[in-house]
């Protein structure tokens, strides 16, 4: 279900970006999101600059930065270093089976957040995940081979936003990746594993750096 509040601008960014066409505009200029037609892929939630969409739970965005918080403490609680957060598609990946051996728990320092489609997963997520204490973050979704259409296109558009972003502040952009299956790439567990290494190497080069200061 959808909650529209009131704070709609009809800026009509809901309508370019719905993959569906879900979204219009009545006859009154106010615009409307049936919810029979919506297929809660969560690109308009993102995408709305005045936050005015808003899907119930588990589809909503509190739901994804609660279980993120959830998981991060009790990552926390098992002192797993260096902490990597894994955004992954709940249905698509977990699905096959091809991430189960790390579902919900953690190997290699690796914490599954577990989300409906990652096209949900916001830039207020990832950062919220840094600033945390996660010392990388990767993002693992089906690509063309999704239900919903464009996911991948929108995945990329917001990693590379966070990873400018990391940049600025100081951090290394490569600690934020986002993982696509397709037809050339099939294996996300070995590309997980592949990102955990080089983020080890990340963790380790700074825990010298921070001894050598002190």
């Amino acid at each position: 279900e959808i909650l529209f509040q009131d704070k709609c601008a009809t800026c009509l960014t809901c309508l370019r970006v719905c993959p569906y066409h879900v979204p219009y505009l009545d006859a009154s200029g106010t615009v409307q999101i049936p919810v029979e037609q919506c297929q809660a892929c969560g690109i308009c939630v993102v995408e709305c600059p005045a936050k005015a969409i808003v899907l119930r739970k588990p589809y909503d965005r509190r739901h994804i930065t609660e279980e993120l918080e959830h998981i991060i403490k009790s990552a926390a609680e098992s002192k797993s270093k260096p902490l990597i957060i894994a955004f992954c598609c709940q249905y698509g990946l977990f699905g096959t089976g091809t991430l189960a051996s790390i579902w919900r728990g953690a190997k290699g320092g690796i914490w599954i957040v577990p989300v409906l489609c990652v096209a949900k997963v916001e830039t207020g997520h990832i950062l919220r995940a840094f600033e945390m204490g996660a010392e990388g973050v990767f993002i693992a979704g089906c690509g063309e081979q999704c239900a919903r259409e464009n996911t991948a296109a929108w995945v990329r558009q917001r990693v590379e936003k966070v990873r400018k972003t990391l940049a600025q502040i100081g951090l290394e952009p490569e600690r934020l990746q986002a993982f696509v299956l397709d037809t050339t790439n099939e294996n996300p567990a070995e590309e997980l594993d592949k990102f955990t290494e080089q983020i080890g190497g990340l963790y380790l080069a700074s825990v010298i750096k921070q001894e050598v200061k002190s």
